[in-house]
This record gives structure tokens, C-alpha cells and sequence, in this order.
């Protein structure tokens, strides 16, 4: 099936970039000075926490139960995003990718990917229950946007954590219609599988789950009216 996506960006299967794999050539985004300066500010707040770079994260994930009680309080969130999600891992299939949707702490409630990079991303612990905010996990891409309220490309070594440097990661906030943080949509891969379209899917997918909200929120009005 393709969906919205595919007519923008033709989908991203099996595609990578052709200059060096191991980093951003997106337009210069890894040069930006503003890219640079949200990284280094990451990493300052990061050393300010006491975050570990070499130390093995204690990861904590949430028990069944709890786990079952963060996506019931998430519940609207999920049904309204869990479409988009399936639509936009068409586009990124076969690209040692996952895709990822988390609460407004940070909180992974829900992911699909390639199996075989699941398996490499549970040594990490990017499944659900894990919590990636910056205190927990440092650097990287859903914490930071959570904290800075805008879109968050993190790449290799841009990661605080040395066991994320293999990673990249595009992430978008999800805000409701007041500008309130729902939650965070994330694209994570094998940096190596990084491609230039990516941030760009993230972004339109995370506008594509605040539409729904916000028809949802027009339709129960008209239901009160």
C-alpha cells in the first residue's frame, strides 16, 4: 500500500545515502550552527545531571502493570498515532529502522521496526516501558525534543551515551491544539541507514497525529453543541 507519504518522498526502502554513511548530509544540518548549539547545550545539561557517557544506564523499564497503566492514560494518543506509525514504517522498511511513540515524559508506549534491528535496540533498551529522557538516557533525540519543543535530529556520536553512538535519530513533539506536549514521534536506526528524508517523514507524521486530535476535539464540541 502506499499511503500520503510516498508521492513526497518515493519511500525510503533499502535507500541510503552515497557520501559517508556515518553522518548527516541533510541540507548541512549537521553543520548548522543552530544543530550545533542544541547539542552542545544536550550534553551540558546532560553533565550537569551527572549522566554517565561510559556507564551502563540502569534502564528501570516499567512493569507489565504500570506499562499497562501508561498506555491507558495514553490511550488517545496511541489510537490516533498508531495509523500514521504503520503508514510511516512503510516508507522506512527494510532500513534497519524502528519507529517509535512516546508520552510526554519520555516514555516509550508503543513501537514497530525491522526485527533485526528490534533485537540490536533492546540491548539498549529502546522497547517499550524505557523511559528516554534525557536524565535517564542523555542526549538523544526524543529527550532532547521533548526539552527544547521542536523537531531533534541526534546522530552517532552526538548521542551523550557511548552505547548509543551507533544510532540516529529523528524526532518530532506532538502537540495538542494549545500547544500542550502529548507525546514524541521518533524514527531510530543504524546510523549507518541514515537518510536525508527522514526528518521530514517525522515531521509531517507527527502533523498528520495532531490533525486527527484535533478533528477529534472539533467533533466531541459539536457532539456538546
Amino acid at each position: 500500500m502506499r499511503g500520503p507519504f510516498h508521492s513526497a518522498f518515493g519511500g525510503l526502502t533499502g535507500r541510503r545515502t552515497t557520501e559517508d554513511p556515518a553522518r548527516p548530509i541533510a541540507s548541512g544540518l549537521n553543520l548548522a550552527a543552530a544543530h550545533v548549539d542544541t547539542i552542545d547545550q544536550s550534553h551540558e545539561r546532560c553533565a550537569a545531571l551527572g549522566v554517565s557517557r561510559i556507564e551502563r544506564p540502569d534502564h528501570n523499564p516499567l512493569g507489565r502493570s504500570d506499562l499497562t497503566v501508561a498506555r491507558e492514560r495514553n490511550l488517545r494518543l496511541h489510537d490516533h498515532a498508531a495509523p500514521v506509525m504503520e503508514m510511516l514504517y512503510e516508507q522506512i522498511v527494510n532500513t534497519e529502522s524502528m519507529v517509535v511513540l512516546c508520552d510526554a515524559t519520555g516514555t516509550i508506549i508503543h513501537s514497530i521496526g525491522d526485527d533485526d534491528f528490534l533485537a540490536r535496540a533492546s540491548k539498549v533498551a529502546l522497547q517499550p516501558g524505557v523511559n528516554w529522557s534525557e536524565q535517564t538516557k542523555g542526549t538523544n533525540a526524543i529527550g532532547t525534543a521533548l526539552i527544547e519543543e521542536v523537531p531533534t535530529l541526534v546522530h552517532a556520536d552526538e548521542h551523550y551515551l557511548h552505547a548509543n553512538h551507533f544510532l540516529t535519530c529523528s524526532a518530532a513533539p506532538i502537540l495538542d491544539p494549545r500547544g500542550n506536549i502529548l507525546g514524541v514521534l521518533d524514527v531510530t536506526g543504524d546510523h549507518r541507514s541514515y537518510h536525508q528524508h527522514t526528518m521530514a517523514l517525522v515531521k509531517m507524521s507527527a502533523r498528520m497525529i495532531e490533525n486527527h486530535w484535533l478533528t477529534d476535539d472539533y467533533r466531541n464540541v459539536k457532539r456538546l453543541h
